[in-house]
């Protein structure tokens, strides 16, 4: 656990910190009779130090998996190259005469795929948990699993410095220890491999976490004819770190859109265990209009648990902090733990908000909020951010234009520069979409500028007490400051 569980020791088998295998099943069969799917963390660019495979392959040069993992010969200074890691210092830990390679702790070593062993093993745990009746995979670090096969220095950054940054890592432009055009055929053969456990009855999915521009990250739904697919779902996080306004969010969600291919759909992420939480990134006014763009754009809505109540950020005291990047790199600044503290389930402090029994402490503490932002308190409110969710979530199930429809936007003439019009349309049915930004003054849309002669139907709006929901408008609709609505055409 130097890395809350990527550092894999095993896997096939559940960490005992929070149960065993037949735990999981249960899971897996309780998930199935609700009609919910479970698809699982697959963890393929390292394991952990203390992973039998990697104790074999660190015995030494002679060993029979010594290739299971990278090692390489140091320069006359030190490492065989110039990698940084993500969480602070060189990719290379010295052991023996040899250095291995980890692209994050030195506890998380690469497992090298080009060895053919490596690769059968790996497709052995992809069914394995297949067989135990997963719906699919999240692959963790996907872009990273091949490295350039001459361990060529990476060249420098033009980039500027990023949030939370490492120094040492962003002054690099990574094109020799990720990103790699091998990393491709893999992706194609562990498709193949879904698919061939697919059937009339189970529908499986794969979905690639990938940091990154648009126009690289989508390369990994495939080619653009999706003759030869690869990942169903690639998560679409461009739009996690830039201002809370109408042009950005809107540049932002297309230039990813334009990037995936026709039939392909980006998961839109607004939310992250990696990052600081939804309501501390745009602030708490955003977190309805977020909702209310998850479930209306092209794409699969990702949630992150929390999001759907507001949570916060929590102050975390150094003493307190559990995340290995700051603390190794002793840069609190760096932590994650902010975001990713106990789920608020219910008023009660002595089990943390309903997160623990009674008297334990968990791994974190709560927010200072907890006792009011909490599921149990949201729930019998119909006015509540989680009440709103579950409307959104209705509608998003019920609707075919809102899950398969196409998306194009509307500016120019009555629209405001600070609202995000957008339309979705399937099979002669079309949903209209409006985002005021403006967080103190009211925007009006004008609707004959959009689709003249039409007449357009109140769905539903992100301001609770709204009182024409349901209302037939022909010419113009008023949004009030941090208003959005759903409109469908009558």
């Amino acid at each position: 656990m130097a890395d809350f569980g990527y550092d894999v020791s095993n896997y096939v088998d559940v960490d005992p910190l929070f149960g065993n295998l037949q735990d999981f099943q249960d899971l897996i069969a309780q998930a199935h009779a609700r009609s919910l799917k479970v698809i699982v963390d697959y963890v393929p660019n390292h394991t952990s130090d203390v992973h039998p495979w990697f104790i074999e392959s660190k015995s030494g040069p002679d060993s029979p998996k010594r290739d299971w993992y990278i090692w390489r010969k140091g320069n006359q200074d030190g490492p065989p190259n110039n990698w940084a890691s993500v969480f602070g210092g060189k990719s290379w830990e010295k052991h023996g005469d040899e250095y291995y390679m980890h692209s994050f702790l030195a506890e998380q070593p690469d497992l090298n795929w080009r060895n053919p062993d490596v690769v059968r093993e790996m497709k052995n745990v992809l069914q394995f948990w297949l067989d135990l009746g997963v719906d699919g995979f999240r692959m963790d670090a996907i872009r990273r699993i091949f490295k350039d096969d001459q361990f060529r220095d990476n060249p420098p950054s033009n980039e500027g410095p990023k949030e939370k940054g490492n120094p040492e890592y962003d002054a690099q432009s990574h094109i020799y220890d990720m990103y790699r055009p091998e990393i491709h055929d893999m992706l194609l053969q562990f498709r193949h491999l879904l698919d061939s456990n697919e059937s009339k009855d189970r529908k499986l999915a794969m979905v690639a976490e990938v940091w990154g521009d648009s126009r690289s990250a989508t390369t990994f739904f495939g080619d653009a004819d999706q003759k030869h697919p690869e990942f169903h779902l690639v998560f679409n996080f461009r739009m996690m770190h830039i201002p809370w306004d109408a042009t950005s969010f809107r540049s932002r969600y297309e230039e990813f859109l334009e990037f995936t291919p026709k039939d392909c759909l980006p998961a839109i992420v607004l939310g992250s265990h990696d990052e600081h939480r939804l309501a501390t990134r745009f602030g708490c006014h955003a977190t309805r209009n977020a909702c209310l763009m998850l479930m209306t754009l092209r794409g699969s809505p990702t949630v992150y648990n929390g999001d759907e109540i507001g949570m916060e950020d929590v102050e975390i005291p150094d003493d307190k902090i559990q995340d290995p990047w700051a603390i190794r790199t002793n840069m609190p600044s760096r932590s994650r733990d902010p975001g990713r503290t106990p789920m608020q389930w219910n008023s009660d402090p002595s089990t943390s908000f309903g997160f623990t029994q009674s008297g334990i402490a968990p791994w974190l503490p709560c927010h200072r909020d907890a006792s009011t932002i909490n599921v149990e308190h949201q729930r019998s409110d119909l006015n509540s951010l989680l009440s709103f969710y579950k409307k959104m979530i209705h509608h998003r199930k019920n609707n075919e234009i809102l899950r398969l429809g196409t998306y194009h936007s509307i500016r120019g003439d009555g629209v405001p520069d600070d609202v995000w019009v957008y339309v979705r349309e399937w099979k002669g049915e079309v949903n209209l979409i409006a985002i005021n930004f403006c967080i103190d003054e009211s925007r009006e849309i004008k609707l004959p500028s959009i689709s003249s002669g039409s007449a357009w139907r109140l769905i539903t709006s992100s301001i609770p007490d709204r009182e024409d929901l349901s209302a037939i408008v022909t010419d113009a609709i008023t949004l009030v400051p941090n208003e959005g609505i759903l409109l469908q055409r009558n």
